[in-house]
């Protein structure tokens, strides 16, 4: 009996690069630091940013039916 040579049908990830177009976007998104409470957000200078991403959060929640009465 022939023995079959045993393949994968992953795709090999280890030679795959970054696109550059992140490369700015990742350094830029990282040099936030993350407020870890509520509060933090609030007194940051970013608090207009946080308002809008909790609105937008909270209106997606709201229209996905997340939270049942």
């Amino acid at each position: 009996m022939q023995k079959l040579k045993k393949t994968s049908l992953c795709q090999d990830h280890t030679r795959l690069k970054k696109p550059q177009r992140l490369c700015a976007y990742e350094t830029e998104f990282c040099a936030l630091a993350e407020p870890i409470s509520y509060q933090n957000a609030m007194e940051s200078e970013n608090s207009a940013m946080w308002k809008l991403a909790i609105n937008t959060e909270l209106k997606s929640i709201e229209e996905n039916n997340t939270w049942n009465e």
